[in-house]
């Protein structure tokens, strides 16, 4: 088992486990010190992989990193860069793709990179794709050999197919969910609710995202909380929202219960997820959750690194 990146922050958070265990909910699941050590490992990395993105978002770009044509591309350098350049549209656009496809561990960005890039012709814009919705769909598809030998669908979204009526079917499913002004900020306007929070708008958002063609759970959770490490939305998650999960619904049963087929509601997990965010305090603390939770029931006692 690796040594703590961060010690300091790996006791704080084995006290805070510790006094809620004691205070609040048994933590059954980490009892042992093998199975505790796991967890604050993988609590760790989520934690990193939040406050990386939050750094990319955050730090200066320069206008090559948001060409689909120089070896490199990485679509969230080119949404940070197009946001600090006050065009939302067209980072929300590279979010949606970067999610749609998602990093794959062998090739990581290349798909994105040649879908977007047009395999080195035409740049598949935000106002391209909205002034023929239907053509990069098409294209796709007759370029799906090409596609694939330049790289693949990410784990996440590893059912997911560049035939027109899957992955053309997603762009003209969130094309017509911004609506006919193409415009992000009137969509996002329009789904705000009442006396707004990151969390609450985050919920209003996830219940609007259910329109999303191949956007099941998964998919709007993913979209939405980077929505939010981007800044592109001021949202934060305010569930792990278990309808629809798997492995952090074992995760959590595993470590309320030590027992993965523990007889407890998804409803009761939520509502102690919820508590247990709120004790640990922590940036984006529902993805923290339940990205570490669902790392975590792969492999309780001996730690492995997950890079997605």
């Amino acid at each position: 088992m690796r040594a703590p990146k961060d010690p300091v922050l790996v006791a704080k958070l084995r006290a805070d486990l510790t006094t809620f265990h004691q205070q609040h909910f048994a933590l059954d699941g980490i009892q042992t010190p093998a199975a505790m050590d796991c967890l604050l490992l993988q609590i760790e990395d989520s934690i990193r992989r939040i406050q990386y993105v939050k750094t990319v978002a955050s730090k200066p770009h320069h206008a090559n990193a948001a060409n689909p044509h120089l070896a490199g591309f990485n679509p969230l350098n080119a949404a940070a860069y197009h946001l600090a350049n006050g065009n939302i549209d067209e980072a929300a656009w590279l979010v949606f793709l970067a999610t749609h496809f998602g990093k794959n561990l062998r090739t990581e960005w290349k798909l994105v990179q040649a879908v977007y890039g047009g395999l080195g012709g035409q740049i598949w814009d935000w106002p391209s794709v909205c002034a023929a919705p239907n053509l990069i769909g098409q294209w796709i598809d007759a370029n799906q050999l090409q596609l694939k030998a330049q790289g693949n669908f990410s784990n996440h979204r590893k059912y997911e197919s560049l035939k027109y009526r899957i992955t053309g079917g997603a762009i003209n499913s969130y094309v017509d969910w911004i609506g006919p002004n193409h415009s992000h900020i009137l969509k996002f306007a329009q789904i705000e609710p009442a006396h707004a929070t990151p969390k609450t708008r985050f919920k209003a958002f996830y219940r609007a995202t259910r329109e999303l063609y191949r956007f099941a759970r998964m998919g709007q959770f993913d979209l939405l909380t980077m929505m939010g490490k981007m800044a592109i939305a001021d949202i934060e998650p305010d569930s792990v929202y278990m309808q629809g999960a798997s492995g952090p619904v074992t995760g959590a049963k595993l470590l309320f219960a030590n027992d993965k087929n523990a007889n407890i509601s998804r409803v009761v997990l939520e509502q102690r997820l919820g508590q247990l965010e709120a004790h640990l305090g922590l940036t984006f603390g529902m993805q923290v959750l339940e990205d570490a939770l669902c790392n975590w029931q792969k492999s309780q006692s001996h730690y492995r690194y997950f890079k997605g």
